[in-house]
């Protein structure tokens, strides 16, 4: 089975992680989460495009669904950022991941989607926690998008159980119905 992967300009705007030692203001750090958000965005767009392409409806509906809901939050925060700090988040180098998840049959699509899904969530998790501990103000909002990350992974648990139990056409169909046009 080929392992799936999702390649990334190598200017991505998932921002590096900085040291401990860094000196770095809140609104250095506000300006990576918005970044960290927008790239979130594009992740869910990219795995729609591939779950429409490849015809799991169900799934393409839900990263839809997540790609609107994640932008509605992007702005919200970016509205506060603009507010706050009285300038605009630097955005260089926005780019569209590509998702590539190779399989036979909608089973081992299914399941690698659910895979490129989870590991992408547990990154922006990593990132969310060390971003948390830098901010000097405003912890607590970074605490709420960690427990939002935290419930996601919940439900890509109890999804990936289902498809465990050979649920795939169940859960496409679900899906489909709870996030579906």
């Amino acid at each position: 089975m080929d392992t799936p992967i999702v390649e990334q300009n190598t200017d991505s705007i998932t921002p590096p992680i900085q040291t401990k030692e860094s000196s770095r203001t809140d609104d250095k750090i506000w300006a990576d989460i918005l970044k960290l958000q927008l790239d979130g965005v594009m992740m869910h767009v990219a795995l729609f495009e591939h779950f429409c392409i490849k015809g799991i409806k169900g799934y393409a509906a839900m990263h839809k669904h997540h790609a609107e809901e994640e932008f509605e939050h992007y702005l919200h925060m970016a509205g506060d950022y603009m507010n706050t700090y009285k300038k605009l988040a630097d955005m260089i180098n926005v780019s569209q991941p590509t998702v590539q998840i190779d399989g036979t049959t909608m089973e081992e699509i299914m399941m690698k989607g659910m895979e490129v899904y989870e590991n992408w969530e547990k990154k922006v998790c990593k990132h969310l926690k060390k971003y948390q501990s830098e901010l000097k103000e405003g912890k607590e909002h970074v605490d709420y998008l960690i427990k939002d990350v935290h419930e996601e992974l919940k439900c890509i648990h109890l999804m990936e159980n289902d498809l465990y139990d050979g649920k795939y056409e169940k859960l496409n169909e679900w899906l489909y119905k709870h996030w579906g046009d």
